[in-house]
């Protein structure tokens, strides 16, 4: 049997989905004691893995750039951005 192709705007609709979701993990995650900067993205997938996050590597970088887009972390790896990696201290009703 074959499976039918899933829609566009449903495919994409799953995708932001599962970005935003392991957007919220990540800041879960950087908030854990003795955590909160990280130096690279290779310690941060470390990190969610430790912690069980399931992930895929192609979602962490879209999932990074939410949380700065939107305030809640910034990125020291960008050269447009001067602070740490640090998760901003938000309720988590804010996210």
């Amino acid at each position: 049997m074959i499976r039918p192709k899933t829609p566009r705007d449903v495919a994409e609709r799953e995708a932001l989905i599962r970005v935003a979701s392991l957007a919220a993990q990540i800041l879960i995650t950087l908030r854990a004691r003795g955590r909160g900067l990280y130096e690279s993205e290779r310690q941060l997938r470390q990190w969610l893995a430790d912690d069980g996050i399931a992930h895929s590597a192609g979602d962490i970088r879209p999932a990074l750039d939410l949380l700065e887009s939107t305030g809640r972390i910034s990125d020291p790896q960008r050269p447009r951005t001067p602070a740490s990696s640090m998760a901003r201290e938000r309720s988590p009703e804010a996210f």
